[in-house]
């Protein structure tokens, strides 16, 4: 954006007119006006209508930036290829350039929901950490997921820290098999959690989301079998849990789900060869859950 502070003769018009024209106009060219200086970002952001824009990021070897309105407009793409609405080459500091002033124009002027934002490989860690915490400093966001690459265990940590209150949170990337982390349940709170490499979860502290997704593929989890028993009996005893749906599987260690069924109330629903399907209670509220269970997998979904 220029840092000339005169706007567009454009803007002489009566401001009744201005919202008139602004209604005929593609996003691509309302996007391109305000790009011409501060002035006209200013004025631009007045005249748009209170309607909520949507914003799409993700980055791998390229970038891909969408941002729209599904009522009024078509979206405006930007890529990093000779494709698109916009294009764009250079190196990753300039690219880390570009995206940031973008994500930042953007929210200044059309304050989007950044509806998801992913990453993956090509894309270096150093790279999805800064844009990552520029776009939590400049937009709502709604998505986040990490795409199947390595990452250290002080990022993995920043991302579960920092991203623990989004609708839906995809860590499907790798992490050292001594990776430790804890949290206060009652503060991480995604609404649809995905963990590919689960080997470091403790099932109690992820309670206040609603749906948790988890593989054991990479490291393997000791005593699988009786973290599960726990997690079921601690459902049974608990009052306010908000977690209707639990899936894990683990593909280096069998679940045994005699251990797991150890000590606890329950009634069979159906029994097959590859799986059981059991019925637990909870104590507090009667509410109830199926449990169903195979040799890698389980499924806890609450039903009533």
């Amino acid at each position: 954006m220029s840092e000339v502070s005169k706007p567009l003769p454009l803007f002489r018009l009566p401001t009744v007119l201005l919202r008139k024209i602004s209604g005929y106009m593609h996003l691509r060219e309302i996007l391109l006006i305000s790009l011409t200086s501060k002035k006209s970002a200013y004025i631009i952001q007045a005249l748009l209508p209170p309607i909520s824009f949507e914003m799409q990021l993700s980055l791998y070897s390229h970038i891909y930036i969408a941002l729209g309105n599904k009522d009024s407009w078509d979206p405006v793409v930007f890529k990093a290829q000779h494709s698109g609405s916009f294009s764009y080459r250079g190196d990753e500091k300039e690219l880390e350039k570009v995206v940031k002033f973008l994500l930042s124009h953007f929210a200044l002027v059309f304050n989007p929901t950044m509806q998801e934002v992913s990453f993956d490989e090509g894309c270096s860690q150093k790279l999805m950490i800064s844009v990552l915490k520029h776009v939590k400093r400049v937009n709502r966001v709604a998505a986040t997921e990490i795409g199947e690459i390595s990452i250290s265990p002080e990022n993995y940590k920043y991302i579960l820290d920092e991203f623990r209150e989004i609708p839906r949170l995809a860590l499907n990337c790798k992490v050292a098999s001594d990776f430790r982390y804890r949290t206060d349940r009652h503060l991480f709170k995604v609404e649809d959690f995905i963990v590919d490499d689960g080997h470091w979860m403790h099932l109690e502290d992820f309670t206040n989301c609603k749906m948790v997704t988890v593989n054991i593929e990479n490291h393997m989890y000791p005593n699988i079998s009786v973290m599960l028993r726990t997690f079921i009996e601690k459902w049974i005893d608990s009052a306010d849990w908000r977690l209707e749906q639990l899936e894990v599987c683990s593909y280096l260690a069998p679940i045994n789900l005699s251990e797991v069924l150890v000590g606890v109330e329950y009634s069979t629903v159906e029994l097959n060869e590859q799986s059981e399907t059991i019925e637990i209670t909870k104590k507090s509220d009667g509410r109830k859950a199926t449990v169903k269970c195979g040799e890698i997998s389980f499924e806890f979904k609450v039903i009533d």
